[in-house]
């Protein structure tokens, strides 16, 4: 199969050969979330999400599948309350 993207702002996806659950297992947990089945996305750098895409600070977006879109707004949401309180 094709490998899989990680998007990030101000980066060109990366391609990697891994499969996207094992790469979630790398990944620091509450900073990375898995939006689609093909992306997972970095909340510190999500500047706002709506129902079909998530938006990055650079204006790059991906999109967010309609399964994944309460688990990823609410992961926003504790994310950067989280961050606010530091």
């Amino acid at each position: 199969g094709h490998g899989s993207c990680i998007g990030a702002a101000h980066q060109q996806p990366i391609e990697v050969k891994e499969s996207l659950s094992a790469i979630e297992q790398m990944l620091k947990a509450g900073e990375f979330i898995k939006c689609h089945r093909s992306y997972i996305c970095r909340l510190g750098n999500v500047h706002h999400i709506d129902k079909e895409n998530v938006y990055f600070d650079d204006g790059s977006s991906i999109p967010v599948s309609r399964r994944q879109l309460g688990v990823v707004n609410q992961a926003f949401i504790r994310y950067y309350a989280k961050v606010d309180r530091v």
